[in-house]
């Protein structure tokens, strides 16, 4: 997934500076994707990643 991505989503939920836990889920033709990640002023900090084929 792409972090751009996350942080765009991040930033339309929270204001800039506020710590927001987001979830984002790929589903694939072949594959299923999900990361929860915490965004705090701009970083990304993943707090856990599934994958599944």
């Amino acid at each position: 997934m792409n972090n751009e991505y996350l942080l765009a989503a991040a930033e339309a939920l929270a204001p800039r500076g506020e710590a927001r836990e987001i979830a984002a889920i790929d589903l694939g033709s072949n594959s299923f994707h999900m990361i929860v990640a915490r965004i705090i002023n701009g970083s990304i900090q993943v707090l856990s990643r599934l994958k599944q084929k």
